[in-house]
């Protein structure tokens, strides 16, 4: 398929790379840091700064997070941010028709495309258009980003609407001494990468950082089963291939008062014959097949200082302009198949300021304390709809039309933690009120306690609300489900209780859910609707699971287990989705040879019980996807600490895995075969 508006050019991304250069000329070369620096010790260092708006530990986070650092996603070979999240506790891949893989946490049913909160250095880059970034930003490059946070579960006090279910928060280079980081990949399956990372002393007191990596997935070959009119089933091919590029500049500096930063951050992919409709609107044969385009551009400036009477601040305002588009076919009754194109022109700016204090001493107890105010405009500028003969010829405009939909949303939030008998508890508390242009307000509680039985061990328990906002789709519907302008926001309430133990080398968590999920927005038959369907709230769902996680990290070994039992449940129909497995067990197992700097890891994901579509929609039957078993493998070392040498293999044994089709493809979306990668990064010394 061609025609979608903007495109990238096959090895085309000059523009980024000259973006993200500019400013890395006469880069003095300062001591880099070691390949292999991940210590036992840190184990007990590491951070959290997702579950709330003060960083903690994982003995006394707010929330159940999980932190990926770059070098565990290197470590397991990751190219993109779902390979980065896969191996968390309660994760699961899921495809949907025109985007790369989607992140779905904790057990949520194909409806739940929407309800996790992508955030770039705190600005959300979710489209109004469809409430997700996998549409638009699903190749965001690895390279340019130091780690990402997960909030596993609903954080909308934290992140609003978009934080239904979870929270992804990605964090872009940072780094405080001067040097400079190229790295470069290739491998089967036509796979290339090269990345640049580099950080600059521009002045007194300040800092220049860049960053940007480019990529280019050749024709895959991944294989699907198509239906013809005549019956027959034959074997057909997606190339499933994508050029993509990110490119951050920062320029960041502190006088003894005010510490500012501005922030420019580039992103672009063209993506060609990814999943389809599959038979969502009957059956699309050979055709079953998707392109897909995105041009991201975003622009963040912050202040942040500090008040004589110990109160911090800090001062947000962001913008950004996301085009992006999508192509994919439908069948006809009339002319066979048609294809169906739409390019989105959106727009999102804000501002945020907190205000926050650590040691606020009432009687014998300690408090933390944050308020946080905001404001965002996000729209869409223009909307360009069509429908074309294979030939090329336009047929009339199909019904869907986003020109000029936008909304204001106003924000105000609480949060506090209280501690007293020398911090052995910890009570958490706070809320946030959003006020929708749209619909109206919404209120987002949380309450909870933490209770430290050792120094070593902490057991949470926590209650708190989420809500999830129709967005553009569900307001004015798409080219073949009618939308529904009264829609209410989809409302969640959810509790976790958790045992969390963390100590010299070792780190244990064991955490119990349960969600209960109203006023869900479906799609719903409706014989008087022209299109047969339309969007509407009815129904409710609730789930309930395990998540058990252990670490060990010790000066060779590694080891990372976790595994995941899960049930969900339409608590009208008392159906169980069929497209989330019942229970996802991840295996991590590293050594490393410190006198040869060699490091060898192997990880594998096992999930089952799910079948190759959604048995909610029956044009097509589904079967048993069977056991999936995924490992790779990995093998790096380092040469005087200036270089370091990796080879990975994806899909170690070349399974023939498949993932659900939220559009019931017919036998599901195969996973990628073995793929084989070699991987070179340089860093650069004084």
């Amino acid at each position: 398929m061609r025609g979608l508006r903007h495109s990238c050019p096959k090895r085309c991304l000059r523009w980024l790379v000259a973006v993200a250069v500019a400013g890395t000329s006469q880069l003095g070369l300062a001591q880099g840091e070691d390949f292999f620096d991940f210590l036992p010790a840190d184990l007990s260092r590491l951070r959290v700064t997702a579950a709330s708006a003060f960083t903690e530990s994982a003995l006394d986070a707010s929330a159940s997070v999980s932190v990926v650092q770059r070098a565990d996603w290197e470590r397991r070979g990751a190219r993109t941010i779902p390979d980065a999240a896969m191996h968390l506790p309660g994760v699961m891949l899921l495809y949907p028709p025109d985007g790369g893989p989607l992140i779905q946490v904790r057990s949520y049913d194909s409806t739940s495309l929407r309800g996790r909160a992508t955030l770039i250095d705190g600005v959300p880059i979710n489209t109004f258009a469809f409430g997700s970034e996998v549409f638009s930003n699903a190749e965001l490059q690895l390279p340019v980003l130091d780690s990402l946070e997960l909030v596993r579960g609903p954080s909308s006090i934290l992140y609003g609407s978009d934080a239904f279910h979870s929270a992804l928060l990605l964090s872009t280079y940072r780094s405080d001494a001067p040097g400079v980081e190229v790295s470069g990949a290739a491998g089967s399956r036509d796979y290339q990468r090269l990345a640049l990372r580099a950080s600059q002393t521009v002045g007194n007191g300040q800092r220049l950082e860049t960053a940007i990596s480019v990529a280019h997935q050749g024709d895959m070959g991944n294989p699907f089963a198509a239906a013809h009119a005549n019956g027959s089933m034959t074997r057909e091919r997606r190339g499933m291939s994508y050029e993509a590029g990110t490119a951050m500049v920062r320029w960041r500096g502190r006088t003894p008062d005010i510490g500012y930063e501005l922030q420019l951050l580039v992103d672009k992919t063209e993506a060609e014959e990814f999943p389809g409709s599959g038979t969502l609107t009957g059956d699309v044969g050979p055709n079953d097949l998707a392109d897909r385009n995105g041009e991201l551009w975003l622009l963040k400036g912050a202040l942040d200082g500090a008040l004589a009477s110990g109160w911090k601040w800090v001062w947000d305002l962001y913008g950004w302009r996301n085009d992006f588009g999508q192509s994919y076919y439908l069948p006809s009754p009339v002319h066979g198949f048609i294809e169906d194109r739409q390019q989105f022109v959106e727009y999102r700016y804000g501002s945020r300021a907190e205000l926050k204090r650590e040691d606020l001493k009432f009687g014998a107890t300690t408090t933390q304390l944050a308020l946080t105010v905001g404001a965002e405009r996000a729209g869409i500028s223009d909307h360009d709809n069509e429908r074309l003969l294979l030939s090329g010829v336009s047929l009339s405009d199909p019904p869907a039309d986003y020109d000029g939909l936008d909304q204001t949303i106003y924000s105000v939030a609480i949060e506090g933690k209280t501690r007293w008998a020398d911090g052995r508890w910890q009570l958490i508390y706070g809320g946030r009120f959003d006020d929708y242009s749209t619909f109206g307000g919404e209120l987002s509680p949380r309450l909870g306690l933490i209770w430290f039985p050792t120094d070593s061990s902490s057991i949470r328990a926590v209650y708190g609300s989420a809500f999830r906002a129709p967005n553009a789709n569900e307001l004015r519907g798409i080219n073949f489900v009618s939308g529904n302008r009264n829609l209410d926001p989809e409302a969640m309430e959810s509790f976790e209780l958790a045992f969390t133990y963390l100590s010299g080398n070792w780190q244990w968590e064991l955490v119990g859910f349960a969600n209960r999920w109203e006023d869900r927005i479906l799609l719903v038959q409706d014989l008087t609707d022209p299109l047969g369907r339309r969007y509407t709230n009815i129904g409710s769902s609730e789930a309930q699971g395990i998540e058990s996680a252990l670490t060990y990290l010790g000066p060779r070994w590694r080891f990372e287990l976790n595994a995941t039992a899960m049930h969900n449940e339409n608590r009208d129909t008392r159906r169980e989705p069929s497209l989330f497995p019942e229970w996802v067990t991840n295996l991590g197992i590293g050594y490393r040879w410190p006198q040869y700097n060699l490091e060898l890891y192997w990880s594998t994901h096992i999930h089952q019980d799910v079948t190759t579509g959604d048995t909610s929609l029956t044009r097509v039957g589904v079967t048993d996807a069977g056991t999936f078993i995924r490992s790779d493998l990995s093998l790096a070392q380092t040469w005087r600490n200036r270089w370091q040498g990796r080879v990975v293999v994806r899909n170690l044994f070349d399974r023939d895995n498949s993932w659900p089709s939220i559009t019931n493809s017919r036998g599901g979306i195969r996973d990628m075969g073995r793929q084989i990668l070699l991987e070179v990064t340089w860093r650069g010394l004084p």
